[in-house]
Protein backbone atom coordinates (compact mmCIF):
# COMPACT_ATOMS: atom_id res chain seq x y z
CA UNK A 1 0.00 0.00 0.00
CA UNK A 2 1.92 3.36 -0.72
CA UNK A 3 2.08 6.24 1.49
CA UNK A 4 -1.22 7.96 0.42
CA UNK A 5 -3.20 5.27 0.62
CA UNK A 6 -2.04 4.27 3.96
CA UNK A 7 -2.73 7.69 5.21
CA UNK A 8 -6.28 7.31 3.65
CA UNK A 9 -6.80 4.56 5.60
CA UNK A 10 -6.16 5.92 8.53
CA UNK A 11 -7.86 8.70 8.25
CA UNK A 12 -10.87 6.28 7.24
CA UNK A 13 -10.19 4.22 10.78
CA UNK A 14 -10.02 7.53 12.92
CA UNK A 15 -13.46 8.79 11.38
CA UNK A 16 -15.08 5.37 12.22
CA UNK A 17 -13.87 5.64 15.94
CA UNK A 18 -13.70 9.45 16.89
CA UNK A 19 -17.26 9.63 14.78
CA UNK A 20 -15.98 12.26 12.84
CA UNK A 21 -18.68 13.32 9.86
CA UNK A 22 -16.94 14.37 6.64
CA UNK A 23 -18.25 17.93 5.86
CA UNK A 24 -19.46 18.53 1.97
CA UNK A 25 -16.88 21.10 0.86
CA UNK A 26 -19.97 22.57 -0.90
CA UNK A 27 -21.72 23.73 2.15
CA UNK A 28 -19.30 27.14 1.95
CA UNK A 29 -19.79 28.19 -0.88
CA UNK A 30 -21.88 30.97 -1.60
CA UNK A 31 -24.26 31.21 -4.36
CA UNK A 32 -24.97 34.25 -6.42
CA UNK A 33 -27.92 35.98 -6.64
CA UNK A 34 -29.21 37.85 -9.80
CA UNK A 35 -28.26 41.78 -9.11
CA UNK A 36 -32.28 43.54 -8.44
CA UNK A 37 -33.08 46.46 -11.61
CA UNK A 38 -32.48 48.76 -9.05
CA UNK A 39 -28.40 47.72 -9.08
CA UNK A 40 -28.34 47.28 -12.35
CA UNK A 41 -29.39 51.08 -13.14
CA UNK A 42 -27.37 52.44 -10.62
CA UNK A 43 -23.87 50.26 -12.29
CA UNK A 44 -25.33 51.54 -15.82
CA UNK A 45 -25.76 55.31 -14.85
CA UNK A 46 -22.04 55.06 -12.62
CA UNK A 47 -20.55 53.52 -16.53
CA UNK A 48 -22.30 56.29 -18.45
CA UNK A 49 -21.17 58.90 -15.84
CA UNK A 50 -17.16 57.36 -16.35
CA UNK A 51 -17.39 57.77 -19.75
CA UNK A 52 -18.12 61.28 -19.86
CA UNK A 53 -15.85 62.66 -17.07
CA UNK A 54 -13.12 60.13 -19.33
CA UNK A 55 -14.93 61.65 -22.35
CA UNK A 56 -13.92 65.16 -21.21
CA UNK A 57 -10.75 65.04 -20.13
CA UNK A 58 -10.02 63.37 -23.17
CA UNK A 59 -11.27 66.48 -24.99
CA UNK A 60 -9.82 69.03 -22.40
CA UNK A 61 -6.35 67.82 -22.51
CA UNK A 62 -6.17 67.59 -26.42
CA UNK A 63 -7.46 71.37 -26.70
CA UNK A 64 -4.58 71.81 -23.72
CA UNK A 65 -6.50 73.12 -21.29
Amino acid sequence: MSDVSSHEADHASDAGSHGHVPVDPNDAVLRAKAPSPRALLAAAVAALLTVAVLAAAAIASAQGV
